[in-house]
């Protein structure tokens, strides 16, 4: 059985994941801050732009609600378990070419 939501109850708007464009970088920063000076989501785009990576963004109509980075050579920071074994949600992800950097 379905349910409908109450008439005054809000209905999310749909999320929408895509690859960082240079034109998002200030609307990133407006609504989602680089703590401190770090303009982190500069410097994901720039990783992105050097081919090390695909910085994705969400968003709500035109309003970025997150971010993620997918690092195509595995990650080095301490701490870090390195690349994981291809399998899951990743695995079918990378077959369909859903996150890979458009040509």
């Amino acid at each position: 059985m379905a349910t409908t939501p109450p008439p005054d109850f809000p209905v999310p708007a749909p999320v929408h994941i895509r690859s960082c464009r240079a034109a998002d970088l200030d609307v990133l920063e407006r609504h989602m801050p680089s703590p401190g000076r770090t303009r982190r989501h500069a410097a994901r785009f720039d990783q992105q732009e050097q081919g090390l990576s695909t910085f994705l963004t969400a968003w709500a109509d035109a309003v970025p609600v997150g971010t993620a980075q997918v690092l195509w050579q595995g990650c080095a920071a301490p701490g870090s378990a390195g690349p994981l074994p291809r399998q899951g949600a990743g695995r079918g992800c990378s077959r369909a070419d859903v996150i890979r950097p458009e040509p």
